[in-house]
């Protein structure tokens, strides 16, 4: 399970920074 919420959190970060890259915004971005 406590890999399971790591692995969550990993593409939440990972998404948010792409989103970051693509967008510009987190704003834009909703996760």
């Amino acid at each position: 399970m406590h890999f399971v919420r790591e692995s969550k959190v990993a593409r939440c970060i990972v998404l948010s920074f792409l989103c970051t890259v693509l967008v510009g915004t987190h704003d834009s971005c909703s996760l």
